[in-house]
């Protein structure tokens, strides 16, 4: 199920600062709702790539990145069509933030060719695309990341190895220690089994130091942007 709501929840008192609604997206199985957003990358002397990043909202999988010298509709556009075609279907929903690339009435004209429907952010609020925020985080505060890129081509070499080992590698906490490519391609239940024999076997063997079965927790069902309790709570 995937929800995109253009209206306030039913209920929510107006925002105050600003009278778009807030996106309200949901996502229970990869490959419904993709995120997007560019972000800067320091290269030589003032120089500052663009780093194009596209994430899978339940899995937390890249599904896509490029690094370019600038940023453009036309650059938008190819993107998205290379992450189409990399993964081979088509979400139903594509999220990003107010950007000219995002905005662009060529990037809105071909979503709405590919039957994608295209979720903004509100203007000038920071939480509305959380989940990539959060990787960009994650990239820049890694102990890899370079102080200054040397090239357009090392940058790119760098994005490609940090996002291979990103989906391969990293035990993502909001998916209970699982990889962002188990969970996309649905092998992550063999590996939850695997923990679970291993978790359980070490109790039986260290009793006194489990007074109860241990838990080992799955991957969230659903993985929401602004859930509506939430909103409630805060409006």
């Amino acid at each position: 199920m995937v929800i995109s709501v253009s209206a306030f929840v039913s209920g929510a008192t107006p925002y105050t600062n600003h009278l778009t609604p807030p996106p309200v997206l949901v996502a229970d199985a990869p490959r419904q709702v993709w995120c997007w957003d560019i972000t800067d990358l320091p290269g030589p002397g003032r120089q500052r790539f663009k780093l194009f990043t596209m994430l899978d909202l339940y899995s937390r999988c890249v599904v896509g990145h490029r690094v370019e010298h600038h940023e453009s509709r036309e650059l938008a556009a190819e993107f998205i069509h290379a992450c189409l075609a990399s993964e081979g279907v088509s979400p139903r929903v594509i999220h990003a933030d107010n950007g000219p690339a995002m905005r662009a009435s060529t990037t809105r004209d071909l979503l709405t060719r590919l039957h994608i429907t295209a979720s903004y952010s509100r203007p000038r609020v920071s939480n509305d695309n959380p989940y990539v925020e959060s990787l960009f985080k994650t990239t820049k505060y890694d102990r890899r990341f370079p102080e200054r890129f040397g090239s357009l081509d090392h940058a790119r070499a760098w994005a490609e190895e940090f996002f291979t080992d990103y989906n391969t590698r990293h035990h993502h906490e909001g998916l209970a220690g699982h990889t962002p490519e188990r969970v996309h391609d649905g092998s992550w239940p063999t590996h939850h089994e695997h923990w679970r024999t291993l978790k359980n076997a070490y109790a039986q063997r260290h009793p006194h130091r489990h007074h109860r079965t241990p838990v080992t927790h799955e991957p969230p069902d659903t993985v929401w942007i602004n859930p509506p309790h939430q909103l409630s709570q805060t409006a």
